[in-house]
């Protein structure tokens, strides 16, 4: 959607609604249609996916741990071989090539998106990987909410190999011209699946502050079999618990959700999240 429609038909319908947007903009026409819909007895949850989603939820629940927050730092290394959509592609694409900041306060520095580069270390992998710093739409709900001066987002994929590849793309005059062509040759070879995979994914959420005086450093990890799996997962196990809840207005899933209510719901074989 451009406009969300689906989302202001819900508030007239007093419908809870979720949905997985990766992009602030369009949270904050949703919120513009709440305000078009006094009379509204329902809830919109925005944001309601893996990255963003459960990323945001993990990092309220450090942040929360600590007195003061010196850094914060959201990691999320995909697969190559999981199952992607055209349009979940390019919405990462969009993503990773927009302009990012690094650092805090007076010290922030301007980046192009997917350069600066970060070892993320997934506790349940025997492997290191590299990840590269981006600007996420979740960073600007969040630091809305919550006493934090920055937040810094990072991805990659399991492969070095692709890694370079979208690196010199998304510097290239013609990667906008072929993002707007979902027909693409070259999207299509990307997309390519032809038997199932492993499609395993990480996440790393890492908070640095003080507590009573001391410093600390809380991680939060995820391992999962798949990336969109665990997108509908959350999707899911969001809407059951907004169900329950009597609020109207909206949300970002860690605005009204607590990682204790809607860990049972997502933690299984295939999904390991630990600290």
């Amino acid at each position: 959607q451009k406009e969300p429609l689906i989302q202001e038909y819900c508030f007239l319908s007093n419908t809870v609604c979720v949905d997985v947007t990766a992009f602030a903009s369009f949270a904050k026409k949703v919120e513009s249609s709440f305000e078009k819909c006094k009379d509204t007895k329902a809830a919109s949850v925005v944001m309601g996916g893996f990255f963003p989603g459960l990323s945001g939820l993990l990092l309220k629940n450090a942040v929360g741990e600590m007195d003061s927050i010196h850094q914060a730092d959201i990691a999320l290394i995909q697969n190559i071989s999981a199952v992607a959509g055209v349009t979940g592609m390019l919405d990462m694409f969009k993503i990773i090539q927009q302009p990012t900041q690094y650092g805090f306060g007076k010290e922030k520095a301007n980046l192009p998106g997917f350069t600066k580069k970060n070892v993320v270390k997934p506790a349940s992998s025997s492997r290191d990987f590299i990840a590269r710093l981006i600007h996420h739409s979740e960073k600007e709900w969040l630091l809305e909410k919550m006493p934090l001066a920055n937040i810094h987002y990072w991805t990659g994929w399991n492969s070095p190999a692709f890694n370079k590849v979208m690196y010199h793309l998304i510097n290239t005059k013609w990667f906008n011209r072929w993002m707007q062509k979902p027909d693409h040759p070259l999207l299509k070879k990307i997309r390519k699946h032809t038997k199932p995979k492993d499609e395993t994914a990480y996440l790393v959420v890492t908070v640095k502050g003080m507590e009573k005086g001391i410093e600390k450093q809380v991680e939060w990890h995820v391992k999962t079999f798949s990336d969109y799996g665990i997108t509908a997962m959350m999707a899911a196990a969001v809407t059951d618990l907004t169900l329950k809840m009597n609020v109207k207005g909206v949300f970002h899933p860690a605005e009204i959700i607590k990682w204790e209510d809607i860990s049972s719901k997502i933690i299984r074989n295939d999904v390991m999240i630990s600290r």
